[in-house]
């Protein structure tokens, strides 16, 4: 009897053991920017702006190397001016901008502009290519993947390679099809690139191009998620769309949830997108992720267009890109629409 009394305890003491170190490996990985971070911003207003002229959805890329140029600018940012122009300014603090240069190259009229950066040359450096380009070309049909175009660049100012992306046969990311949620499409939302990836299996986080893009119904406009081996042909997630707007009449993004950002920091997902009930451009909100693939939103949005004092964003407050700076903090640029009609890109900052 006392043999098998001391055999249960030891076995009770063994399951507490193993749930507290359980319990310890989850809280290890739980990551270290949570809700009231990831949600807690300063606004600072506008950064850039060129007058009449407009200058919003922008990408902004942080490369603490310099982009390869010693003590040159850390900041590069693509933006459109809404006439078929993409251009890019640099910034060696993300506040002070230079004057920007028009791209070239592109075929057609590009719009909502998606960059990434790999020094590396992802991984060949025959040709120098160590820009890549996804965006939204606006004389095309938004009815065929067509309208979603992809470019290389050896400096992110001239292009070339142009070319439209292609999609899987079965696992669709424009339909064409009415009633679809991936009718059509206004582009891509983000495009995120993984050096180490397998390039196996269903999981999109398990391929080198992860693509984040716009669906649309004609009306709605959602997030949907694509994975590819070389950023060319993509295959849409099974599990789509990732990004819905949210179901409740009375929610702040009843109708639209897409444009925008997607990190991953420590061992959690990142998303901080646009929204509104009515067009997308009414404000920016978050959402968090364990595996990249199901969101949880947080109920109210970061910045709206009803906030006080923000009559420089009063008309449009959206396309949030974020970047982690100097010492990983966060800097979020975003359109701005004021009360005015001005059409320029604002920055927010991470709270301490």
């Amino acid at each position: 009897g006392s043999i098998m009394k001391k055999f249960y305890y030891l076995f009770i003491a063994s399951v507490l053991i193993s749930l507290s170190q359980v319990s310890l490996s989850l809280s290890e990985d739980l990551p270290r920017l949570d809700l009231s971070k990831a949600m807690n911003w300063e606004d600072k207003g506008i950064v850039y702006g060129i007058g009449d002229e407009k200058a919003y959805y922008p990408c902004v890329i942080f490369d603490s190397t310099a982009f390869g140029v010693k003590s040159g600018p850390k900041y590069k940012m693509w933006y459109s001016d809404g006439t078929g122009a993409v251009w890019v300014g640099t910034s060696k603090d993300g506040k002070k901008w230079s004057a920007s240069f028009e791209n070239e190259g592109f075929t057609g009229t590009p719009h909502h502009v998606q960059v990434i950066y790999d020094k590396e040359c992802f991984g060949d450096c025959v040709n120098d290519i160590k820009y890549k380009i996804w965006y939204w070309d606006k004389n095309v049909s938004i009815y065929s993947i067509d309208a979603i175009k992809y470019a290389e660049s050896q400096n992110g100012i001239s292009w070339v390679n142009n070319t439209p992306i292609t999609q899987d046969e079965t696992d669709k990311l424009v339909t064409g099809e009415s009633n679809d949620w991936n009718k059509g499409s206004y582009g891509p939302v983000d495009v995120i690139y993984q050096t180490e990836a397998s390039n196996t299996g269903d999981d999109p986080w398990d391929y080198t191009y992860v693509l984040f893009f716009n669906g649309t119904n004609g009306g709605n406009e959602i997030t949907g998620l694509a994975y590819s081996t070389d950023g060319r042909l993509w295959t849409g997630y099974a599990g789509n769309p990732v990004l819905q707007n949210s179901p409740l009449a009375e929610a702040w993004d009843n109708d639209d949830a897409v444009y925008g950002t997607v990190l991953r920091i420590n061992s959690g997902y990142h998303f901080w997108y646009s929204g509104g009930s009515g067009p997308a451009d009414e404000g920016i909100g978050y959402a968090f992720s364990l595996n990249g693939l199901t969101w949880t939103k947080a109920r109210d949005p970061i910045f709206h267009i009803t906030d006080d004092n923000a009559d420089h964003r009063e008309k449009r407050t959206y396309t949030p890109s974020v970047v982690q700076g100097r010492r990983g903090r966060l800097r979020m640029f975003y359109s701005a629409k004021s009360s005015d009609g001005d059409y320029a890109i604002g920055l927010a900052i991470q709270k301490r």
